[in-house]
């Protein structure tokens, strides 16, 4: 039989909340890499030398953390992770949001 990821997952009872523990483990490395400021943070934020490919290009990792925090730029999730409160209720509201979908 050829079932679909959403009927799989909907037959486990498991729904969406492996999504949220990716997603939560996401947002943990990212505060950590960001108060760190060593080469992973460099290779996050793009401060590498040299050209991207041609074509269409990847989805970068922070591109993605951008699309799941809703209404902030990239600057604004690097400022907010370094305040360790702030990022931690940011990343409660995100997993919410999340929750609730």
């Amino acid at each position: 039989q050829k079932k679909t990821n959403e009927e799989v997952l909907n037959m486990t009872g498991l729904g969406r909340e492996m999504m949220c523990t990716i997603r939560k483990r996401q947002l943990t490395f990212l505060g950590h890499i960001v108060r760190e400021e060593g080469l992973e943070y460099d290779m996050l934020t793009g401060m590498v030398e040299g050209t991207r490919a041609r074509g269409r290009q990847r989805e970068r990792f922070m591109d993605g953390l951008k699309r799941l925090c809703r209404g902030n730029t990239i600057c604004q999730i690097i400022h907010s992770a370094r305040d360790r409160q702030r990022w931690r209720s940011m990343i409660a509201d995100v997993l919410r949001d999340m929750a609730l979908q």
